[in-house]
Protein backbone atom coordinates (compact mmCIF):
# COMPACT_ATOMS: atom_id res chain seq x y z
CA UNK A 1 0.00 0.00 0.00
CA UNK A 2 1.73 3.69 -1.19
CA UNK A 3 2.02 5.94 1.88
CA UNK A 4 -0.49 8.54 0.18
CA UNK A 5 -3.02 5.58 1.09
CA UNK A 6 -2.03 5.41 4.09
CA UNK A 7 -2.53 8.51 4.54
CA UNK A 8 -5.80 8.66 3.46
CA UNK A 9 -6.83 6.23 5.80
CA UNK A 10 -5.54 7.71 9.14
CA UNK A 11 -7.35 11.15 7.86
CA UNK A 12 -10.49 9.04 7.59
CA UNK A 13 -9.44 7.85 11.33
CA UNK A 14 -9.13 10.99 12.27
CA UNK A 15 -13.01 12.05 10.74
CA UNK A 16 -14.04 9.48 11.82
CA UNK A 17 -13.45 10.26 15.77
CA UNK A 18 -13.75 14.18 15.56
CA UNK A 19 -17.53 12.99 13.69
CA UNK A 20 -18.28 11.37 17.18
CA UNK A 21 -18.18 14.11 19.45
CA UNK A 22 -20.72 16.75 20.02
CA UNK A 23 -20.10 20.03 18.50
CA UNK A 24 -18.91 21.14 21.70
CA UNK A 25 -16.66 18.56 22.18
CA UNK A 26 -15.47 18.80 18.53
CA UNK A 27 -14.87 22.32 19.38
CA UNK A 28 -12.95 21.16 22.71
CA UNK A 29 -10.18 18.77 20.82
CA UNK A 30 -9.86 21.69 18.38
CA UNK A 31 -8.50 24.48 20.71
CA UNK A 32 -6.45 21.31 22.42
CA UNK A 33 -4.87 20.55 19.36
CA UNK A 34 -4.37 24.12 18.37
CA UNK A 35 -2.45 24.76 21.87
CA UNK A 36 -0.61 21.89 21.74
CA UNK A 37 0.43 22.38 18.05
CA UNK A 38 2.03 25.64 19.23
CA UNK A 39 3.58 24.80 22.54
CA UNK A 40 6.95 25.73 22.56
CA UNK A 41 7.48 22.74 24.77
CA UNK A 42 6.43 20.49 22.01
CA UNK A 43 8.09 22.16 19.25
CA UNK A 44 10.95 19.91 19.79
CA UNK A 45 9.14 16.82 19.44
CA UNK A 46 7.24 18.49 16.59
CA UNK A 47 10.27 18.89 14.63
CA UNK A 48 11.60 15.34 15.27
CA UNK A 49 8.44 13.69 14.18
CA UNK A 50 8.66 15.11 11.06
CA UNK A 51 12.63 14.55 10.51
CA UNK A 52 12.43 10.84 11.62
CA UNK A 53 9.81 10.39 8.69
CA UNK A 54 11.80 12.20 6.11
CA UNK A 55 14.81 10.40 6.94
CA UNK A 56 13.42 6.99 7.55
CA UNK A 57 10.72 6.92 4.90
CA UNK A 58 11.00 9.82 2.53
CA UNK A 59 9.07 9.30 -0.41
CA UNK A 60 6.10 12.15 0.82
CA UNK A 61 7.56 12.79 4.06
CA UNK A 62 10.40 14.86 2.00
CA UNK A 63 7.19 17.30 2.31
CA UNK A 64 7.47 19.03 6.23
CA UNK A 65 3.52 19.24 5.62
CA UNK A 66 3.00 15.69 4.86
CA UNK A 67 4.80 14.72 8.35
CA UNK A 68 3.02 17.94 9.98
CA UNK A 69 -0.69 16.12 9.10
CA UNK A 70 0.32 12.78 11.07
CA UNK A 71 1.69 14.77 14.00
CA UNK A 72 -1.47 16.96 13.74
CA UNK A 73 -3.23 13.16 13.93
CA UNK A 74 -1.10 11.62 17.09
CA UNK A 75 -1.99 15.42 18.73
CA UNK A 76 -5.82 14.36 17.92
CA UNK A 77 -5.93 10.94 19.71
CA UNK A 78 -3.82 12.13 22.72
CA UNK A 79 -6.19 15.09 23.04
CA UNK A 80 -8.86 12.85 22.43
CA UNK A 81 -7.90 10.33 25.19
CA UNK A 82 -6.89 12.66 27.52
CA UNK A 83 -10.10 14.61 27.40
CA UNK A 84 -12.71 11.63 27.21
CA UNK A 85 -10.62 8.45 27.34
CA UNK A 86 -11.25 5.51 29.98
CA UNK A 87 -8.66 7.13 31.99
CA UNK A 88 -9.19 10.97 31.37
CA UNK A 89 -6.13 12.64 31.91
CA UNK A 90 -6.49 16.26 32.76
CA UNK A 91 -3.76 17.45 34.00
CA UNK A 92 -2.01 16.89 30.91
CA UNK A 93 -4.32 19.64 29.68
CA UNK A 94 -3.66 22.27 32.00
CA UNK A 95 -0.05 21.52 33.53
CA UNK A 96 2.73 22.67 30.83
CA UNK A 97 5.33 19.80 31.81
CA UNK A 98 2.54 17.26 31.89
CA UNK A 99 1.43 18.19 28.92
CA UNK A 100 4.36 17.60 27.70
CA UNK A 101 5.19 14.42 28.79
CA UNK A 102 1.46 13.16 27.70
CA UNK A 103 1.60 14.46 24.13
CA UNK A 104 4.80 13.55 23.51
CA UNK A 105 4.53 10.00 24.31
CA UNK A 106 1.52 10.00 22.78
CA UNK A 107 3.56 11.07 19.32
CA UNK A 108 6.24 9.02 19.74
CA UNK A 109 4.28 5.97 19.64
CA UNK A 110 2.19 6.81 16.59
CA UNK A 111 5.37 7.37 14.78
CA UNK A 112 6.44 4.10 16.08
CA UNK A 113 3.42 2.33 14.06
CA UNK A 114 4.19 4.26 10.93
CA UNK A 115 7.99 3.23 10.58
CA UNK A 116 6.62 -0.40 11.59
CA UNK A 117 3.67 0.47 8.74
CA UNK A 118 6.70 1.19 6.31
CA UNK A 119 9.61 -1.70 7.41
CA UNK A 120 12.67 -1.47 5.15
CA UNK A 121 13.50 -3.75 2.61
CA UNK A 122 16.90 -4.28 2.49
CA UNK A 123 19.56 -6.23 -0.20
CA UNK A 124 22.51 -7.72 0.75
CA UNK A 125 25.78 -7.03 -1.30
CA UNK A 126 28.85 -9.09 -1.16
CA UNK A 127 32.08 -7.41 -2.59
CA UNK A 128 35.48 -9.26 -3.33
CA UNK A 129 38.20 -6.85 -2.64
CA UNK A 130 42.22 -7.06 -2.22
CA UNK A 131 44.17 -6.08 0.81
CA UNK A 132 47.16 -6.21 2.82
CA UNK A 133 46.50 -9.71 5.30
CA UNK A 134 46.74 -7.09 8.42
CA UNK A 135 44.25 -4.82 7.11
CA UNK A 136 42.05 -8.22 6.41
CA UNK A 137 42.66 -9.43 9.29
CA UNK A 138 41.37 -6.69 11.15
CA UNK A 139 38.33 -6.78 9.28
CA UNK A 140 37.71 -10.59 9.93
CA UNK A 141 38.34 -10.22 13.43
CA UNK A 142 35.20 -7.37 13.44
CA UNK A 143 33.00 -9.67 11.41
CA UNK A 144 34.01 -12.46 14.05
CA UNK A 145 32.68 -10.04 16.86
CA UNK A 146 29.14 -8.97 14.88
CA UNK A 147 28.19 -12.76 14.25
CA UNK A 148 28.40 -13.26 18.14
CA UNK A 149 26.79 -10.66 18.92
CA UNK A 150 23.59 -11.41 16.37
CA UNK A 151 23.64 -15.26 18.30
CA UNK A 152 23.70 -13.47 21.50
CA UNK A 153 20.13 -14.26 23.13
CA UNK A 154 19.95 -12.05 26.24
CA UNK A 155 18.57 -9.00 24.68
CA UNK A 156 20.29 -6.66 27.24
CA UNK A 157 23.42 -8.78 26.84
CA UNK A 158 23.30 -8.41 23.42
CA UNK A 159 23.47 -4.43 23.84
CA UNK A 160 26.13 -4.33 25.76
CA UNK A 161 28.06 -5.92 23.78
CA UNK A 162 26.99 -3.86 21.07
CA UNK A 163 28.12 -0.73 23.00
CA UNK A 164 31.59 -2.39 23.41
CA UNK A 165 31.96 -2.91 20.08
CA UNK A 166 31.01 0.49 19.26
CA UNK A 167 33.81 1.84 21.58
CA UNK A 168 36.89 -0.31 19.79
CA UNK A 169 39.74 1.69 19.79
CA UNK A 170 42.29 0.38 16.89
CA UNK A 171 45.94 1.55 17.51
CA UNK A 172 48.76 1.42 15.03
CA UNK A 173 52.36 0.65 16.27
CA UNK A 174 55.41 -0.49 13.64
CA UNK A 175 54.97 -3.72 12.93
CA UNK A 176 51.20 -4.33 14.32
CA UNK A 177 47.46 -3.15 15.52
CA UNK A 178 45.91 -3.11 18.53
CA UNK A 179 42.39 -3.89 18.29
CA UNK A 180 41.54 -2.58 22.15
CA UNK A 181 38.46 -3.55 23.57
CA UNK A 182 36.52 -5.74 26.21
CA UNK A 183 36.44 -9.07 25.47
CA UNK A 184 36.02 -10.70 28.35
CA UNK A 185 32.13 -9.65 28.53
CA UNK A 186 31.96 -11.75 25.02
CA UNK A 187 30.22 -14.94 25.06
CA UNK A 188 33.56 -18.17 25.53
CA UNK A 189 33.11 -19.26 21.46
CA UNK A 190 35.35 -16.41 20.93
CA UNK A 191 38.25 -18.06 22.03
CA UNK A 192 37.59 -20.87 19.39
CA UNK A 193 36.81 -18.43 16.77
CA UNK A 194 39.81 -16.60 17.66
CA UNK A 195 41.51 -19.70 17.01
CA UNK A 196 40.64 -20.62 13.62
CA UNK A 197 41.73 -17.08 12.53
CA UNK A 198 44.54 -17.38 14.24
CA UNK A 199 45.44 -20.59 12.18
CA UNK A 200 44.51 -19.21 9.46
CA UNK A 201 46.75 -15.97 8.83
CA UNK A 202 49.82 -17.57 10.16
CA UNK A 203 49.75 -18.72 6.55
CA UNK A 204 50.17 -15.02 5.47
CA UNK A 205 52.67 -14.10 7.86
CA UNK A 206 50.28 -12.73 10.24
CA UNK A 207 50.11 -13.54 14.11
CA UNK A 208 46.81 -12.80 15.58
CA UNK A 209 47.03 -12.94 19.68
CA UNK A 210 44.11 -11.99 22.43
CA UNK A 211 45.80 -9.99 25.28
CA UNK A 212 44.08 -8.73 28.52
CA UNK A 213 42.73 -5.66 26.27
CA UNK A 214 41.99 -6.66 23.33
CA UNK A 215 43.37 -8.25 20.31
CA UNK A 216 47.10 -7.86 19.06
CA UNK A 217 47.69 -8.49 15.22
CA UNK A 218 51.22 -8.55 14.59
CA UNK A 219 53.26 -8.47 10.86
CA UNK A 220 55.96 -11.59 11.28
CA UNK A 221 57.52 -9.76 7.91
CA UNK A 222 57.71 -6.37 6.41
CA UNK A 223 55.84 -7.04 3.20
CA UNK A 224 52.75 -8.80 3.37
CA UNK A 225 50.55 -10.51 0.88
CA UNK A 226 47.40 -9.36 -0.14
CA UNK A 227 44.45 -11.48 0.40
CA UNK A 228 40.99 -11.31 -1.24
CA UNK A 229 38.17 -11.07 1.24
CA UNK A 230 34.04 -10.72 0.92
CA UNK A 231 33.46 -7.33 2.06
CA UNK A 232 29.54 -7.50 2.99
CA UNK A 233 27.52 -4.38 3.37
CA UNK A 234 23.35 -3.93 3.20
CA UNK A 235 21.59 -1.55 1.84
CA UNK A 236 18.48 -0.32 2.05
CA UNK A 237 15.81 -0.54 -0.81
CA UNK A 238 12.91 1.91 -1.23
CA UNK A 239 9.71 0.61 -3.26
CA UNK A 240 8.67 3.34 -5.96
CA UNK A 241 5.80 5.83 -4.48
CA UNK A 242 2.66 5.47 -6.50
CA UNK A 243 0.84 8.30 -6.31
CA UNK A 244 -2.67 9.38 -7.95
CA UNK A 245 -0.50 10.75 -10.66
CA UNK A 246 -0.02 8.41 -13.44
CA UNK A 247 2.27 10.00 -14.82
CA UNK A 248 5.54 7.63 -15.40
CA UNK A 249 8.46 10.37 -15.53
CA UNK A 250 7.00 11.39 -11.91
CA UNK A 251 7.38 7.69 -10.53
CA UNK A 252 10.95 6.97 -9.41
CA UNK A 253 12.70 3.86 -7.72
CA UNK A 254 14.87 4.99 -4.70
CA UNK A 255 17.55 2.98 -3.64
CA UNK A 256 19.08 4.39 -0.42
CA UNK A 257 22.59 3.29 0.29
CA UNK A 258 22.96 3.18 4.34
CA UNK A 259 24.73 1.34 7.34
CA UNK A 260 22.80 -0.50 9.31
CA UNK A 261 23.78 1.66 12.25
CA UNK A 262 21.88 4.84 10.75
CA UNK A 263 19.16 2.77 9.56
CA UNK A 264 18.79 1.91 13.35
CA UNK A 265 19.65 5.63 14.60
CA UNK A 266 16.14 6.94 14.15
CA UNK A 267 14.69 3.82 15.86
CA UNK A 268 16.78 4.94 18.89
CA UNK A 269 15.73 8.65 18.50
CA UNK A 270 12.40 7.27 18.69
CA UNK A 271 13.15 5.64 22.40
CA UNK A 272 15.26 8.93 23.77
CA UNK A 273 12.22 9.69 25.62
CA UNK A 274 12.07 6.25 27.76
CA UNK A 275 15.70 6.38 28.42
CA UNK A 276 16.01 9.86 30.01
CA UNK A 277 13.10 9.31 32.29
CA UNK A 278 15.39 5.73 33.22
CA UNK A 279 18.48 7.87 33.40
CA UNK A 280 16.59 10.29 35.97
CA UNK A 281 15.29 7.76 38.06
CA UNK A 282 18.82 6.19 38.56
CA UNK A 283 21.34 8.83 38.59
CA UNK A 284 22.57 10.83 41.62
CA UNK A 285 20.90 14.41 41.70
CA UNK A 286 23.74 16.31 40.88
CA UNK A 287 24.54 14.56 37.85
CA UNK A 288 21.01 15.54 36.61
CA UNK A 289 22.17 18.84 34.91
CA UNK A 290 24.61 17.36 33.34
CA UNK A 291 22.42 14.39 31.78
CA UNK A 292 20.09 17.37 30.55
CA UNK A 293 22.69 19.27 28.58
CA UNK A 294 23.40 16.00 26.99
CA UNK A 295 20.12 14.96 25.37
CA UNK A 296 18.92 17.89 23.04
CA UNK A 297 15.37 17.36 23.87
CA UNK A 298 16.33 19.14 27.62
CA UNK A 299 19.02 21.12 26.79
CA UNK A 300 18.35 24.35 28.15
CA UNK A 301 17.95 27.23 25.18
CA UNK A 302 20.31 29.42 26.74
CA UNK A 303 23.30 26.92 27.03
CA UNK A 304 22.44 26.80 22.94
CA UNK A 305 22.60 30.28 22.88
CA UNK A 306 25.47 30.56 24.28
CA UNK A 307 27.74 27.42 22.73
CA UNK A 308 25.15 26.97 19.79
CA UNK A 309 23.80 23.95 18.47
CA UNK A 310 26.02 20.14 18.27
CA UNK A 311 27.30 17.99 20.60
CA UNK A 312 27.91 19.54 23.93
CA UNK A 313 31.85 19.98 24.92
CA UNK A 314 33.33 19.08 27.95
CA UNK A 315 34.55 23.02 28.59
CA UNK A 316 31.03 24.46 27.48
CA UNK A 317 29.40 22.08 30.42
CA UNK A 318 31.65 23.03 33.14
CA UNK A 319 31.82 26.78 32.18
CA UNK A 320 27.84 26.41 31.89
CA UNK A 321 27.26 24.73 35.20
CA UNK A 322 30.16 26.37 37.05
CA UNK A 323 32.04 23.55 37.82
CA UNK A 324 35.63 21.93 37.04
CA UNK A 325 36.06 19.55 33.69
CA UNK A 326 37.27 17.36 35.95
CA UNK A 327 34.19 16.95 37.59
CA UNK A 328 32.16 17.57 34.46
CA UNK A 329 33.95 13.97 33.09
CA UNK A 330 33.29 12.88 36.80
CA UNK A 331 29.26 12.98 35.92
CA UNK A 332 29.78 11.49 32.56
CA UNK A 333 31.37 8.48 33.70
CA UNK A 334 28.47 7.84 36.60
CA UNK A 335 26.01 8.33 33.30
CA UNK A 336 28.00 5.59 31.24
CA UNK A 337 27.86 2.74 33.93
CA UNK A 338 24.00 3.59 33.98
CA UNK A 339 23.69 3.61 30.53
CA UNK A 340 25.49 0.53 30.31
CA UNK A 341 23.38 -1.17 33.03
CA UNK A 342 20.09 -0.02 31.04
CA UNK A 343 21.63 -2.28 27.92
CA UNK A 344 22.36 0.60 26.03
CA UNK A 345 25.73 2.10 24.94
CA UNK A 346 27.56 4.81 26.35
Amino acid sequence: MSQVAKMYLRGKLFTKTMKGLTPEQHQEIEDIIEIVMDDPLLQKCRHEFCNALARTIKNEYDDREVGLQDYRIAIMRAAVAAKYGKKPAEEALINPIQRKKWFQTWAFNYLRQILRENKISYIHIAERVLIPADTAALYQITRLLINIIKEERDVPHRRLLRSLLQRVEVIEQDDSYVFKFDHWSFPATIFDRLHKLTTEYLKYNVEITLIMDGILIKRLTEVLPEIKIIKRSEQNVRETSFDADSNEDDRRDQLEAQTMNQNNAALCEVEEQDLIKNLKDKIPSDTQAVLQIYFEETRPQDYNDKFGPGSPKIIHVAKYLDISTKEVKRHLSVLRHHCLSLGVGS
